[in-house]
């Protein structure tokens, strides 16, 4: 979840940010130039934050009847006829 609060990002980790052109960054706090890495000294800054996140490669995850699942995570396929 995108948090727009810039002031709450916190600059001890990497995080994922949003530019205003649309891209998503993966970048953590520059101290030396004081400003998040990525972005131009003149330019504007990320609009949103959220954590950086490395997912688990599925051969280092959890069986998957012991992870929670609830009925909106459970896809519905129609049948749409026709065979495979």
């Amino acid at each position: 979840m995108w948090n727009l609060n810039l002031s709450e990002a916190p600059q001890d980790r990497d995080l994922w940010l949003a530019s205003r052109c649309g891209k998503v960054i993966k970048a953590g706090w520059d101290k030396k130039r004081g400003q998040w890495a990525g972005f131009a000294t003149n330019g504007a800054p990320p609009i949103a934050w959220q954590p950086y996140v490395v997912p688990l490669h599925p051969h280092h995850m959890p069986p998957a009847d012991l992870l929670p699942v609830s009925a909106d995570a459970i896809p519905i396929i129609e049948d749409v006829g026709g065979g495979c």
